[in-house]
This record gives C-alpha cells, sequence and structure tokens, in this order.
C-alpha cells in the first residue's frame, strides 16, 4: 500500500515522515510532492491508495487535487490538513468524498490513528472489489507497471527487501524468476535551466532509450534533479560497447544542450541485489564533485580522503567590514581551488565551508541588525543551497549569492535615509493590511527594535502614528473623489470596524467622514 503526501511546506512534510511510526502501518512506499503538479504527476505514474494532502498551496489548492483525481477514476482515501477551520473547506470536502479532516498544527499520533482507519477502509474496498475501476486503470496502462515496478524497487532500502521484491514481482506477473542479471547505469546531469515540467526528463528517457536499445533496456528512471537511472538486461561481454554508448550520449548532451554529463557504470546484479546496488551508486554520485564528462566504473570511484581545509576568516572578515566585493569572490575562488588541489573537495567538507561561512555572514549581518535568516528564506536560497553540495560550481554560486546578497544589505544597513524611506514605500503600498514593526521586519529582514529606532530618529514620528497619519490622508482623498462607502473605505484602509475608523477622522479633521464628504460636495 502507498501513500502520497503533498504540502508546500518541506518541512511539514519531513515532520510527518519522522513523526510516524511507518511500522506499525501496512504502508509501503511514502512518497512526497510539494504541489499539485508534482502529486499529479506520481499519481499518473504510481498507483496510491491514500493521500494526505495540505489545503492551501500555491496555484493549485488540495481540494482542485482531489477533483482532479476523482475526475481521472482514481479511488483513493483522502486525509486533508489545514490550519483553518473554514466551514467552506470542509463543505466542500465531503462534497469530494474526503476520508478525514484534519486541523493543524499536526499532533503525529493522531495523525498516524487516522492513517490506519484509512489504510483499514482500503483494505475493505479491495476486498469488496470497489477499486476495480482503479485496476482497470493499471490494466489499459500495462506498459507502465514494469516501469512503476522499477520505480517502487527504487524506493526500498539496501537490506531486508528480498521478500518484498520477490512478492511484487508475483504481483505484476513480470517474467522474472530472480535468477537473471541486470545491470545499471547512473547519469548525472548539470546546466539545464529547469527540471519542474518534465520535459528533461523525457528526453532523456528517449535518448537513453534509443542508444541502450541493444542492451534490451528495462526501465529508465528519473532519480531527483539532473539524476537518471537506466537498468538493462542483455550486456553479457559487451562492456565496451557499453560505455561506449554511454560516452556518445555525455557528447550528445554536450553537444546539443551545452549541459555536462557524468556516467557511472556498476557491476552485474541480480534482482533481489538491486537496493544495494543502487545505493552504490547513489553514493558514487554524491561523492563526486569534480568529475565530468566521463563515464566511470564504479569499481575506479574512490571518495576524497583530503581533510577539511577552513577558510580564513579573519581576512573574509575584514573584507565583509571593507566591503570589498571583488577580494572577497576571490579569495573564495582561492580557497575552492586550495581545496581541490589538496583533494578535498567532498560532500562532507563542503557541509563543513558552507556552516564556516554562513556562520562568518550571519553574525556580520546581526552585528547590523539584520534578520539574516529571514534575509535568506527564500526559494533562490533553497535552490542553490541544495546544489552547493552538488560540485565546486554549485558551492561557488551559492558562496556568491551569500556574499553579494549580504553586502547589499549591509551597504543598505549604513544608509538610515534608505532604510526609513524602504519602509515608508511599504507602508504606502500596505495600507489596507495590518502593519507593525514585526511585519515591517519581515519585510525589510532588520530587527522591529532597530526598524522602530531608526524611524523615529529619521523621521520624528513613531511608525503607528506616520501609519495613522498616511491612512488619514488617503481617506481623505477617497471621500474627495469617489462615492465609496464609509464601510468599504474603512476596511481599504486596513479598519475592521467603520466606527473606530470615524472615530480615528474626527480626532484627526475635526469632523466626521460622512461631515466632510458633504462639506467638499
Amino acid at each position: 500500500m502507498n501513500i502520497l503526501l503533498v504540502d508546500d511546506d518541506r518541512y511539514v512534510l519531513e515532520g510527518i515522515k519522522e513523526g510516524i511510526d511507518w511500522s506499525a502501518l501496512p504502508i509501503e512506499g511514502i512518497y512526497t510532492a510539494q504541489n499539485a503538479q508534482q502529486a499529479k504527476h506520481i499519481l499518473l505514474s504510481t498507483p496510491v491508495q491514500i493521500l494526505v494532502s495540505d489545503i492551501e498551496m500555491p496555484r493549485e489548492s488540495g481540494l482542485d487535487l482531489l477533483e482532479w483525481v476523482n475526475g481521472q477514476g482514481m479511488k483513493l482515501q483522502n486525509i486533508f490538513l489545514t490550519s483553518y477551520a473554514q466551514f467552506g473547506y470542509a463543505q466542500r470536502a465531503v462534497s469530494l468524498g474526503s476520508f478525514e479532516y484534519f486541523l493543524k498544527p499536526i499532533e503525529y499520533d493522531k495523525l498516524q490513528q487516522i492513517i490506519g482507519k484509512a489504510a483499514e477502509k482500503v483494505r475493505q474496498e479491495e476486498r469488496a472489489g470497489e477499486y476495480c475501476a482503479y485496476g482497470e486503470y493499471w490494466v489499459d496502462n500495462r506498459d507502465n507497471i514494469r516501469d512503476y515496478f522499477w520505480r517502487g524497487l527504487c524506493e526500498l532500502p539496501e537490506r531486508g527487501s528480498r521478500e518484498v521484491i520477490l512478492r511484487r514481482v508475483q504481483e505484476y506477473k513480470l517474467p522474472y524468476d530472480g535468477q537473471e542479471q541486470f545491470l545499471a547505469l547512473y547519469f548525472r546531469l548539470w546546466g539545464l535551466l529547469s527540471w519542474e515540467d518534465g520535459r528533461w526528463e523525457y528526453a532523456f528517457q528517449n535518448i537513453a532509450k534509443e542508444l541502450f536499445a541493444p542492451f534490451s533496456v528495462e526501465t529508465v528512471q528519473a532519480m531527483g534533479e539532473g539524476g537518471f537511472l537506466v537498468v538493462l538486461s542483455d550486456f553479457r561481454g559487451r562492456r565496451e560497447a557499453l560505455l561506449a554508448a554511454g560516452r556518445k550520449l555525455i557528447a550528445s548532451y554536450r553537444q546539443h544542450f551545452s549541459c555536462e554529463v557524468c556516467g557511472y557504470l556498476c557491476e552485474p546484479f541480480l534482482l533481489v541485489q538491486f537496493p544495494a546496488a543502487l545505493g552504490r551508486l547513489a553514493r558514487a554520485d554524491r561523492d563526486n564533485l569534480t568529475v565530468r564528462g566521463k563515464m566511470l566504473l564504479l569499481s575506479e570511484c574512490r571518495p576524497p580522503a583530503g581533510e577539511y581545509l577552513p577558510p580564513d576568516q579573519e581576512r573574509l572578515g575584514l573584507l565583509f567590514e571593507r566591503h570589498d566585493a571583488q577580494e572577497l569572490h576571490r579569495a573564495v575562488e582561492e580557497h575552492l581551488a586550495e581545496m581541490e588541489r589538496r583533494g578535498a573537495v567532498s560532500r562532507e567538507n563542503f557541509k563543513k565551508l558552507r556552516f564556516d561561512m554562513l556562520q562568518l555572514l550571519f553574525s556580520k549581518l546581526y552585528s547590523r541588525q539584520i534578520e539574516a535568516r529571514r534575509l535568506f528564506s527564500s526559494e533562490q536560497n533553497d535552490l542553490l543551497y541544495a546544489r552547493s553540495l552538488r560540485s565546486v560550481a554549485g558551492m561557488r554560486e551559492y558562496l556568491e549569492y551569500l556574499i553579494d546578497t549580504s553586502l547589499a544589505y549591509g551597504d543598505l544597513a549604513g544608509n538610515a535615509k534608505s532604510v526609513a524611506g524602504k519602509m515608508c514605500d511599504y507602508i504606502e503600498e500596505n495600507l489596507g493590511h495590518n502593519i507593525t514593526r514585526h511585519s515591517l521586519s519581515e519585510a525589510l529582514f532588520f530587527s522591529p527594535d532597530y526598524l522602530a529606532r531608526l524611524f523615529k530618529r529619521e523621521m520624528g514620528v513613531s511608525i503607528a502614528s506616520y501609519l495613522l497619519e498616511r491612512r488619514m490622508e488617503r481617506a481623505r482623498v477617497l471621500l474627495s473623489t469617489t462615492r465609496k462607502s464609509i464601510h468599504l473605505i474603512a476596511q481599504e484602509l486596513g479598519y475592521e470596524s467603520s466606527s473606530y475608523f470615524c472615530k480615528l477622522f474626527k480626532k484627526r479633521f475635526g469632523v466626521t467622514p460622512n461631515e466632510f464628504r458633504s462639506h467638499e460636495a
């Protein structure tokens, strides 16, 4: 039985995966997606019996996803997660046939009980034959069954999976007796712009199936951003031809897509040994941060043994204080080159380097009252952060981003008038929202107390007083130039109570809004 977890917050997904005792549930495969589009891709390629989805997500909500699932004729048990106890959500969830509606924050023991009940309902309906339509869906797509089988094997742990593999062979009626030997190649691609729309996955699968057709391709699987697995069954005595096909694929991507590729070839393995073989390939790929454009035999791959070389934090700190971007970048480049020369480029050493650089820059930013963690809480940061452990180029790109962003905000912190100006701009653009020094802090990445002191010093009034004045001036303009009701104007300016708005207006101008409008007319 498989479960799909869908939430746009990756920390929520990680929390569910870690917070639930899956061994106590009849769940074999745990899949995750951070938006409805990713979830649809998984649902179209993998049988899923239980769907746990957030409701509030960008572009398409969890409710939209369930409506699509129903339209596809996929019968599964859906559990909604939401931070808001809104009747409209619950009403639509019920109308779409949702199994359960669960409010955040998540209590993992309760969620585990709900998933257990959903799993039991799946079993009951399977026994009753109510999953016939879903079974027909997979019969109609029999060509996908082999790929699905191998995709499931990619999710298994390296040890203790023998019985699961043999059972799945029987379940999917595949022509394997367990004694066949297979060969796997793992490819890593760098330099393509985006993996979101699936085009690159489709292109790789077609190219690989064509080049490796003489070796009987069992499956081609996408293994995350830029990673691909090719499994072959007819390869004996043709290793050189196989390596040549791999080199041709590498050359093709370099020529036509300006993309660097590295390939890995493992030793033959039995079907039940696949998870261990995949683990060895994945580790070789993970540990290779420097080699590009080659086919490597797994037996030749060795992780770097060089000791970690910490950066000269005193020198980097002085360069930061001088706002010398050019020298900072040069110092980082020299350090990366020295790590390569010493054979110290490894994933673990890059983790230490990344930590040291973050610690240095965060300390400099905090000393300027800049909320560094908020400053670097963005999709761009998350993407570059993940890529920083994939290659030297990825680490270089991430460190350059950290340095440039830190220097830019460091310069801004040194110009109080610019900071005050940004605060005024934010207030003007958000008069209808609840504006506090904390919301300003979240928007501008400076500490709340610092912003309050700076604004009072530069503008001569408090943030609250300035906000009130701007709202009253906007109200005066709206009363003079539009026929909007007093209630609507109050709402547009962030006041839930129109009577409170009228009280503030009269205190500021000496007349009520209606009296002001009558006088203007």
